[in-house]
């Protein structure tokens, strides 16, 4: 069964969940398609068009049960776990997109990114 944003509510409302979170589908395609644009807008000195939006959102469902101390903390350890997880993306990029540029004239590092207790290679 897939999870939509509706079901996810719905079972935190019903209290199911305490904690649900909602990640749009093709999140990690709309990131990259919005910074790769950016980062070849830059590079061949093109003005970014602002009226276009590149905000991606990611919508979090909590229990009113839950202490708003434990809330806060939830909420700040997600956004910072997206931060990291944009982070990491937004280098791939920029090292493909450099590569491309200098004809892959740049040598080629084993970047390692530690998020939480997991390691991503790229």
């Amino acid at each position: 069964m897939q999870m939509t944003e509706h079901k996810i509510k719905d079972l935190v409302a019903k209290g199911k969940y305490l904690v649900g979170i909602y990640i749009p589908q093709n999140t990690t395609k709309k990131f990259t398609d919005n910074f790769t644009n950016e980062l070849r807008d830059s590079f061949t000195g093109k003005n970014n068009d602002s009226s276009v939006s590149d905000s991606i959102f990611i919508k979090v469902f909590i229990d009113p049960t839950v202490k708003p101390s434990v809330q806060a903390t939830l909420k700040s350890n997600i956004n910072e776990f997206c931060m990291k997880i944009q982070n990491k993306y937004s280098l791939a990029i920029i090292s493909r997109t450099l590569e491309k540029f200098s004809g892959n004239r740049i040598q080629k590092t084993e970047c390692i990114f530690q998020v939480g207790r997991t390691e991503s290679y790229l």
